[in-house]
């Protein structure tokens, strides 16, 4: 009999459990959008506005080898550190919002320096509406490095690639090492 009425009250628990998160609905209320808290945003990366969502700052560092210092500082070169960030979205996200490669791009932007100056990163913004659309909040986060080809057409760096979570890039400062892509052993 007590096993009967165990299993009766966990039944009437998962009922009233689930009614109760769509009581709104079943009053012929709009659902009401999610409310953001700190388990479903890591503030350590985001600074959460209204309409936009900010990611905190970071700075790229752009190491070269003495052989590729030589070629970039004496061509008068520019360096280019491209970061784009992706992320898994949510399987209700309209396909309008998805590339052609399946990802879900977030935000990206492309920084131009001369050896030896940071690219800081600090307004990189997205929609909230992007941002609600993902399912991990802890983006990734890709680096590339790249040479500004003004004096060759071809790119001369041979780079590291980064690529990192979100909440291993922000509030720091990461360092790409770089190369020649052809006479630097």
């Amino acid at each position: 009999m007590t096993a009967k009425v165990l299993a009766l009250l966990l039944v009437l628990a998962t009922l009233l459990s689930c009614s109760s998160k769509n009581s709104n609905q079943a009053a012929g209320k709009p659902a009401q959008p999610q409310k953001i808290t700190a388990s479903t945003t890591p503030s350590c990366c985001y600074i959460v506005g209204n309409d936009s969502v900010a990611i905190r700052p970071f700075e790229i560092t752009v190491s070269l080898s003495p052989k590729a210092r030589a070629k970039i500082v004496g061509n008068k070169e520019t360096i280019f550190v491209d970061v784009s960030i992706t992320g898994e979205h949510k399987p209700t996200t309209p396909a309008k919002l998805i590339a052609e490669d399946g990802q879900f791009y977030v935000a990206s932007v492309r920084k131009e320096i001369r050896y030896g100056q940071v690219a800081r990163f600090d307004s990189i913004k997205m929609s909230r509406y992007i941002y609600n659309e993902l399912l991990n909040k802890d983006a990734d986060v890709t680096v590339n490095v790249y040479s500004g080809r003004k004096s060759s057409e071809d790119n001369l760096l041979n780079s590291e690639l980064l690529s990192e979570k979100i909440s291993k890039v922000v509030n720091r400062k990461s360092t790409i090492k770089s190369k020649l892509i052809y006479g630097d052993d």
